[in-house]
């Protein structure tokens, strides 16, 4: 009795032995699209019997559904020719076909219904049957057809409508765009998030943004047409990559404001302005405009003891740097070695190349902001000179009131501190600390740091998750509250 189930083992293992070998010789991809014909097509192809003749489909169901293409190595250059050409994706993926293969029948259709393998041998379709289905007739390893292929042999198709984790943008069905969020009119005091399935979305208060630098920077560009549009005056941009101010460069609605009360400063451009870090600022308190210089010489370093001497030097009339350097060394015998201390970074700022050239030539930047302007200031804060700069101008930018504030692509948030920002209640923060009662909004980024965002935003959700691995530059996915919706700056959704 023990040898019948041994027996039908081993001959088994004779009728798979061919397929398995040859699937597990096989390079194979996931695909997704949008649009059935190219895969489809592309699929037929390759089944003639020219190269390779034999393509494997493996399909397995779930909230986030996989299909995989398995085909002989000698054809992965024309596969991805053919997927460029076509308008799907592919990405390398692993075989993990079924243990035990079981016998395939012909078909006319792919059983999108539950798991598959199928073989497409010169446009005709073989495909395992469903469980406890009986495969009368059916081959382990099917050979080419008696019929040659040829315009209208095939008429298997790829679904139309593809679902989660095959379709090659994200799926939105079943995710209610919130009332609340929907946009009437364009509102100074909200943010234009983008386009929904239902119009444009819209939040108050603060934003906070997560995604590649080159998404984030794309999708800030759409937002901050939308908020000059509604109103011109009162917006700093604060962008520490210079990404950002090269979209909005670009952005004929941007430009036209540069006469009109928009200043832009490109740090990285032909012509610059400099600015005196020292300066007070309209409806700054001389404590307020202290504690700016203290805190600004701590990112640089300085001791304590060093930032006793700044409310002296305020007091004694001092407005500048080179002020500064001069009541130094004036205070020199009286306080040694905390005037030294001091003396080594200012001196170190005159004789840097960049800083020592920015604090010579100082204009008032800040002024316009003062009267009812605005202001995109742009360096990319690559080094520690740089990042002065930058600092510089934050430090005095958050003393304005009533500003409409983005910070993009800030090389130091670890020595951020978010009370900087007390007062202000309209601010973008590009891949920073997260802000009380903020909204989030998610967009392109890395695959490592996919899992890391799921997690953290969308509860694992699996169909979030894959759709925020397919964002295209423009679109997010906005996080209000319980309320999870998606936006674009494309014009198609």
């Amino acid at each position: 009795m023990l040898k019948i189930p041994i027996l039908s083992n081993l001959i088994h293992a004779q009728k798979t032995r061919p397929r398995l070998e040859w699937e597990r010789s096989l390079t194979w991809f996931r695909l997704r699209y949008a649009n059935p014909d190219g895969p489809t097509k592309a699929v037929n192809l390759l089944s003639r019997a020219q190269v390779p003749g034999r393509v494997v489909l493996h399909y397995r169901p779930g909230d986030v559904a996989q299909i995989n293409i398995g085909i002989p190595g000698e054809a992965v250059r024309l596969l991805l020719q053919m997927a460029a050409d076509y308008g799907f994706l592919l990405k390398s993926a692993e075989a993990e076909l079924p243990a035990r293969p079981a016998p395939m029948i012909q078909a006319k259709t792919l059983p999108f219904e539950r798991e598959f393998v199928a073989h497409v041998i010169s446009e005709t379709l073989f495909v395992t049957p469903a469980e406890g289905e009986k495969a009368a007739g059916g081959s382990h390893f099917p050979q080419t057809p008696a019929q040659k292929a040829g315009p209208g042999r095939a008429v298997w198709h790829f679904p139309d409508d593809p679902p989660p984790g095959i379709a090659s943008t994200p799926v939105w069905n079943g995710w209610p765009v919130p009332e609340r969020l929907i946009a009437v009119h364009n509102d100074p005091e909200t943010w234009v998030l983008g386009r929904s399935l239902r119009g444009p979305l819209h939040v108050a208060g603060s934003l906070n943004l997560y995604g590649q630098a080159e998404a984030t920077s794309s999708w800030l560009a759409g937002l901050l047409v939308q908020a000059f549009a509604a109103d011109p005056n009162r917006v700093a941009v604060i962008d520490g990559s210079g990404l950002l101010a090269r979209q909005l460069k670009r952005k004929s609605a941007i430009t036209h404001l540069f006469q009109n009360g928009l200043t832009f400063i490109d740090m990285d451009g032909a012509s610059t302005r400099g600015m005196n870090p020292l300066a007070p600022v309209k409806g700054e308190s001389d404590e307020e405009t202290v504690s700016r210089w203290q805190t600004w010489f701590t990112m640089m370093g300085a001791h304590a003891n060093a930032l006793t001497l700044l409310p002296q030097a305020y007091q004694d009339g001092i407005r500048d740097i080179f002020g500064l350097r001069r009541w130094l060394i004036g205070k020199r015998q009286e306080q040694f070695a905390v005037v030294s201390a001091l003396s080594v970074l200012v001196e170190q700022i005159v004789h840097s190349v960049e800083l020592g050239e920015w604090i010579k030539h100082p204009t008032d930047i800040l002024n316009a902001l003062c009267r009812d302007g605005s202001l995109i200031f742009s360096i990319n804060a690559h080094n520690w000179e740089r990042q002065q700069l930058l600092w510089a101008v934050l430090l005095a930018v958050r003393h304005i009131s009533d500003m409409r504030l983005v910070i993009h692509g800030f090389p130091a948030w670890d020595q951020f501190d978010t009370g900087m920002l007390n007062g202000h209640h309209k601010v973008i923060l590009s891949n920073g600390p997260t802000l009380n009662g903020s909204t989030t909004v998610l967009v392109g980024c890395r695959p490592k740091n996919v899992p890391l965002l799921a997690e953290r935003f969308l509860g694992n959700h699996p169909v979030l998750t894959e759709n925020l691995r397919l964002l295209r530059p423009g679109d997010g996915i906005v996080v209000s509250g319980e309320d999870i919706t998606f936006v674009t700056w494309n014009k198609t959704i």
